[in-house]
Protein backbone atom coordinates (compact mmCIF):
# COMPACT_ATOMS: atom_id res chain seq x y z
CA UNK A 1 0.00 0.00 0.00
CA UNK A 2 1.03 3.64 -0.36
CA UNK A 3 -0.14 7.18 0.39
CA UNK A 4 -0.23 10.21 -1.89
CA UNK A 5 1.38 13.21 -0.17
CA UNK A 6 0.04 16.65 -1.13
CA UNK A 7 1.97 19.79 -0.21
CA UNK A 8 0.41 23.27 0.02
CA UNK A 9 3.17 25.89 -0.39
CA UNK A 10 0.90 28.67 0.88
CA UNK A 11 0.22 27.03 4.22
CA UNK A 12 3.44 24.97 4.19
CA UNK A 13 1.40 21.94 5.18
CA UNK A 14 1.62 18.39 3.84
CA UNK A 15 -1.32 16.00 3.94
CA UNK A 16 -1.45 12.28 3.25
CA UNK A 17 -4.26 10.46 1.50
CA UNK A 18 -5.89 7.35 2.85
CA UNK A 19 -3.80 4.24 2.27
CA UNK A 20 -4.14 2.95 -1.31
CA UNK A 21 -3.78 -0.82 -1.50
CA UNK A 22 -1.78 -2.45 -4.31
CA UNK A 23 -1.89 -6.05 -3.04
CA UNK A 24 -3.58 -7.44 0.06
CA UNK A 25 -4.75 -10.64 1.72
CA UNK A 26 -1.41 -12.41 1.60
CA UNK A 27 -1.16 -15.29 4.07
CA UNK A 28 0.48 -14.05 7.28
CA UNK A 29 3.08 -16.83 7.29
CA UNK A 30 4.34 -15.87 3.82
CA UNK A 31 6.39 -12.94 2.59
CA UNK A 32 6.36 -10.13 0.02
CA UNK A 33 9.51 -8.35 -1.07
CA UNK A 34 9.85 -5.41 -3.44
CA UNK A 35 12.40 -3.10 -5.01
CA UNK A 36 12.01 0.40 -6.47
CA UNK A 37 14.18 1.60 -9.36
CA UNK A 38 15.91 4.96 -9.62
CA UNK A 39 13.88 7.77 -11.14
CA UNK A 40 14.12 8.35 -14.88
CA UNK A 41 12.00 10.91 -16.76
CA UNK A 42 9.72 11.34 -13.77
CA UNK A 43 9.02 7.61 -13.40
CA UNK A 44 10.17 4.75 -11.22
CA UNK A 45 9.28 1.06 -11.36
CA UNK A 46 8.12 -1.01 -8.43
CA UNK A 47 8.94 -4.73 -8.71
CA UNK A 48 7.33 -7.14 -6.24
CA UNK A 49 7.14 -10.90 -5.85
CA UNK A 50 4.04 -12.15 -4.05
CA UNK A 51 2.31 -15.42 -3.25
CA UNK A 52 -1.37 -16.03 -3.97
CA UNK A 53 -4.10 -13.89 -2.54
CA UNK A 54 -5.79 -15.65 0.35
CA UNK A 55 -9.33 -14.41 -0.42
CA UNK A 56 -11.52 -13.99 -3.47
CA UNK A 57 -10.96 -12.97 -6.16
CA UNK A 58 -7.93 -15.23 -6.42
CA UNK A 59 -4.73 -13.73 -7.83
CA UNK A 60 -1.89 -16.00 -8.93
CA UNK A 61 1.51 -15.83 -7.29
CA UNK A 62 3.95 -13.95 -9.48
CA UNK A 63 6.51 -11.25 -10.14
CA UNK A 64 4.86 -7.97 -11.12
CA UNK A 65 5.83 -4.45 -12.05
CA UNK A 66 4.06 -1.17 -11.40
CA UNK A 67 4.88 2.36 -12.60
CA UNK A 68 5.33 5.09 -9.96
CA UNK A 69 4.72 8.73 -10.93
CA UNK A 70 3.85 11.89 -9.05
CA UNK A 71 0.17 10.91 -9.22
CA UNK A 72 0.51 7.43 -7.76
CA UNK A 73 1.13 3.79 -8.67
CA UNK A 74 -0.45 2.28 -11.79
CA UNK A 75 -0.02 0.06 -14.86
CA UNK A 76 0.35 -3.34 -13.21
CA UNK A 77 2.23 -5.75 -15.47
CA UNK A 78 2.93 -9.44 -14.89
CA UNK A 79 6.57 -10.34 -15.54
CA UNK A 80 6.09 -14.02 -14.75
CA UNK A 81 3.60 -15.93 -12.62
CA UNK A 82 2.77 -19.51 -11.73
CA UNK A 83 0.62 -19.99 -14.82
CA UNK A 84 3.07 -18.75 -17.47
CA UNK A 85 6.28 -20.27 -16.11
CA UNK A 86 7.63 -23.45 -14.56
CA UNK A 87 7.61 -21.77 -11.13
CA UNK A 88 5.06 -22.64 -8.45
CA UNK A 89 3.59 -20.54 -5.65
CA UNK A 90 6.36 -21.38 -3.18
CA UNK A 91 8.95 -19.93 -5.56
CA UNK A 92 7.35 -16.46 -5.33
CA UNK A 93 7.54 -16.27 -1.54
CA UNK A 94 10.05 -13.39 -1.20
CA UNK A 95 11.89 -12.15 1.89
CA UNK A 96 14.49 -9.94 0.17
CA UNK A 97 14.37 -8.83 -3.48
CA UNK A 98 17.02 -6.96 -5.49
CA UNK A 99 17.20 -5.75 -9.08
CA UNK A 100 19.76 -4.41 -11.54
CA UNK A 101 20.14 -3.44 -15.19
CA UNK A 102 23.00 -5.39 -16.75
CA UNK A 103 25.45 -4.19 -19.38
CA UNK A 104 23.13 -5.38 -22.13
CA UNK A 105 20.20 -3.38 -20.79
CA UNK A 106 18.39 -6.43 -19.43
CA UNK A 107 16.51 -6.26 -16.14
CA UNK A 108 17.77 -8.85 -13.64
CA UNK A 109 15.75 -9.55 -10.50
CA UNK A 110 16.69 -11.92 -7.69
CA UNK A 111 14.97 -12.86 -4.45
CA UNK A 112 15.20 -15.23 -1.51
CA UNK A 113 12.51 -16.89 0.61
CA UNK A 114 11.23 -16.39 4.15
CA UNK A 115 8.62 -19.11 4.71
CA UNK A 116 9.98 -22.52 5.67
CA UNK A 117 7.89 -25.66 5.36
CA UNK A 118 10.00 -28.68 4.39
CA UNK A 119 6.94 -30.96 4.32
CA UNK A 120 5.49 -28.92 1.44
CA UNK A 121 8.80 -28.11 -0.20
CA UNK A 122 9.03 -24.48 0.93
CA UNK A 123 12.77 -23.97 1.43
CA UNK A 124 14.86 -21.00 2.54
CA UNK A 125 18.25 -21.90 1.03
CA UNK A 126 17.41 -21.18 -2.62
CA UNK A 127 17.60 -18.09 -4.83
CA UNK A 128 15.32 -17.23 -7.73
CA UNK A 129 16.94 -15.16 -10.50
CA UNK A 130 14.83 -13.74 -13.34
CA UNK A 131 17.04 -12.49 -16.16
CA UNK A 132 15.20 -10.73 -18.98
CA UNK A 133 12.02 -12.57 -18.00
CA UNK A 134 13.65 -16.03 -17.83
CA UNK A 135 13.67 -17.60 -14.32
CA UNK A 136 16.30 -19.86 -12.78
CA UNK A 137 16.40 -21.41 -9.31
CA UNK A 138 19.70 -22.02 -7.52
CA UNK A 139 19.80 -24.27 -4.44
CA UNK A 140 22.92 -23.33 -2.49
CA UNK A 141 22.24 -25.79 0.37
CA UNK A 142 24.12 -23.53 2.81
CA UNK A 143 21.35 -22.93 5.31
CA UNK A 144 18.80 -20.12 5.48
CA UNK A 145 19.77 -17.14 3.32
CA UNK A 146 19.71 -13.80 5.15
CA UNK A 147 20.21 -11.38 2.29
CA UNK A 148 21.49 -10.77 -1.24
CA UNK A 149 23.04 -7.90 -3.20
CA UNK A 150 24.35 -7.51 -6.75
CA UNK A 151 28.00 -6.58 -7.20
CA UNK A 152 28.78 -3.29 -8.92
CA UNK A 153 32.36 -4.47 -9.49
CA UNK A 154 31.73 -7.74 -11.34
CA UNK A 155 28.86 -7.88 -13.83
CA UNK A 156 27.89 -11.50 -13.08
CA UNK A 157 28.26 -11.66 -9.29
CA UNK A 158 25.53 -11.79 -6.68
CA UNK A 159 26.60 -11.77 -3.01
CA UNK A 160 24.67 -14.03 -0.64
CA UNK A 161 24.59 -14.21 3.17
CA UNK A 162 24.14 -17.85 4.25
CA UNK A 163 23.68 -19.16 7.78
CA UNK A 164 26.07 -22.12 7.50
CA UNK A 165 28.88 -20.55 5.47
CA UNK A 166 28.72 -16.78 5.83
CA UNK A 167 28.93 -14.52 2.79
CA UNK A 168 29.54 -16.14 -0.58
CA UNK A 169 29.76 -14.80 -4.11
CA UNK A 170 27.86 -16.64 -6.82
CA UNK A 171 27.68 -16.28 -10.58
CA UNK A 172 23.99 -15.49 -11.01
CA UNK A 173 24.08 -16.80 -14.59
CA UNK A 174 25.11 -20.31 -13.53
CA UNK A 175 24.56 -20.48 -9.76
CA UNK A 176 28.19 -21.51 -9.18
CA UNK A 177 29.87 -20.29 -5.98
CA UNK A 178 32.97 -18.33 -6.98
CA UNK A 179 34.25 -17.25 -3.55
CA UNK A 180 33.70 -17.62 0.20
CA UNK A 181 34.21 -14.17 1.70
CA UNK A 182 33.68 -15.14 5.36
CA UNK A 183 33.97 -18.44 7.24
CA UNK A 184 32.15 -20.41 9.94
CA UNK A 185 28.84 -18.74 9.17
CA UNK A 186 30.03 -15.29 10.28
CA UNK A 187 27.96 -12.48 8.73
CA UNK A 188 25.58 -15.23 7.68
CA UNK A 189 22.35 -13.75 9.07
CA UNK A 190 22.14 -10.31 7.56
CA UNK A 191 20.81 -8.22 4.71
CA UNK A 192 23.53 -7.07 2.32
CA UNK A 193 23.08 -3.44 1.30
CA UNK A 194 24.96 -1.03 -0.93
CA UNK A 195 25.61 2.23 0.90
CA UNK A 196 26.04 5.69 -0.65
CA UNK A 197 29.84 5.15 -0.56
CA UNK A 198 29.40 2.30 -3.06
CA UNK A 199 30.42 -0.54 -0.75
CA UNK A 200 28.17 -3.41 0.39
CA UNK A 201 27.60 -3.60 4.15
CA UNK A 202 26.64 -6.49 6.43
CA UNK A 203 25.91 -7.00 10.14
CA UNK A 204 27.87 -9.47 12.27
CA UNK A 205 25.90 -12.33 13.81
CA UNK A 206 26.03 -10.73 17.26
CA UNK A 207 24.78 -7.37 15.94
CA UNK A 208 27.89 -5.55 17.20
CA UNK A 209 29.86 -4.86 14.00
CA UNK A 210 29.40 -3.72 10.45
CA UNK A 211 31.62 -5.34 7.86
CA UNK A 212 31.70 -4.52 4.19
CA UNK A 213 32.54 -5.88 0.75
CA UNK A 214 34.88 -3.34 -0.81
CA UNK A 215 33.63 -2.63 -4.33
CA UNK A 216 37.07 -1.49 -5.45
CA UNK A 217 38.90 -4.66 -4.40
CA UNK A 218 36.08 -7.23 -3.87
CA UNK A 219 37.67 -8.03 -0.49
CA UNK A 220 35.65 -8.37 2.70
CA UNK A 221 36.70 -5.90 5.42
CA UNK A 222 35.84 -6.72 9.02
CA UNK A 223 34.99 -4.74 11.01
CA UNK A 224 34.74 -1.26 9.56
CA UNK A 225 32.41 0.05 12.25
CA UNK A 226 31.80 -0.99 15.85
CA UNK A 227 28.34 -0.32 17.20
CA UNK A 228 28.58 1.60 20.53
CA UNK A 229 28.26 -0.57 23.63
CA UNK A 230 25.51 1.58 25.16
CA UNK A 231 22.96 0.22 22.69
CA UNK A 232 22.54 -1.63 19.44
CA UNK A 233 22.06 0.62 16.43
CA UNK A 234 21.01 -2.30 14.25
CA UNK A 235 17.75 -3.00 16.06
CA UNK A 236 15.73 -4.12 13.04
CA UNK A 237 15.68 -7.85 12.61
CA UNK A 238 13.49 -10.91 12.15
CA UNK A 239 13.79 -14.01 14.29
CA UNK A 240 13.98 -17.36 12.50
CA UNK A 241 14.62 -20.56 14.45
CA UNK A 242 15.37 -18.48 17.58
CA UNK A 243 18.16 -16.50 15.84
CA UNK A 244 18.25 -12.87 14.75
CA UNK A 245 18.49 -12.06 11.04
CA UNK A 246 19.44 -8.40 10.72
CA UNK A 247 17.83 -5.99 8.25
CA UNK A 248 19.65 -3.00 6.78
CA UNK A 249 17.86 -0.06 5.10
CA UNK A 250 17.71 0.60 1.37
CA UNK A 251 19.10 4.10 0.93
CA UNK A 252 21.20 5.29 -2.00
CA UNK A 253 21.07 8.97 -1.08
CA UNK A 254 24.34 10.66 -0.28
CA UNK A 255 24.69 11.71 3.33
CA UNK A 256 24.61 15.48 3.87
CA UNK A 257 25.60 16.86 7.25
CA UNK A 258 23.04 19.05 8.98
CA UNK A 259 23.84 22.75 9.12
CA UNK A 260 22.31 25.40 11.32
CA UNK A 261 22.45 29.14 12.00
CA UNK A 262 21.53 30.90 15.22
CA UNK A 263 20.05 34.42 15.56
CA UNK A 264 20.43 35.98 19.00
CA UNK A 265 18.49 38.77 20.69
CA UNK A 266 20.33 40.11 23.75
CA UNK A 267 18.74 40.43 27.16
CA UNK A 268 17.68 43.91 28.24
CA UNK A 269 19.96 43.89 31.27
CA UNK A 270 22.54 41.47 32.66
CA UNK A 271 20.82 38.75 34.64
CA UNK A 272 17.50 39.13 32.83
CA UNK A 273 15.96 36.28 30.85
CA UNK A 274 14.14 38.13 28.07
CA UNK A 275 16.66 37.28 25.34
CA UNK A 276 15.93 34.97 22.44
CA UNK A 277 17.86 32.40 20.45
CA UNK A 278 16.33 31.24 17.16
CA UNK A 279 17.89 28.24 15.45
CA UNK A 280 17.40 27.68 11.71
CA UNK A 281 18.19 24.17 10.43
Amino acid sequence: MYNVITYNPETEEATASEAIVIRDDIYTSQYIAFSITDEQNGERYLYASTTRRSSAPSIDAGLRRWTITATGVSDEMIIIDETNSLLSEKDFDAYNLEHKIDNNGNTVIAWIHGHKNPYLGWGVDTIVVVNNGIPKIFDLDLGRIGGIEFSTFDENILYVSCKNSGIVAINYQTGDITEYLTTNGEYGRTFLQTAPDGHIYAVSNDGVYLGRINMQTENFEDPVFTIPTFGYIVSTYRVFDNEKYFILPENSRQYVSMSATVDLTDVTCPGWTDGDATIYV
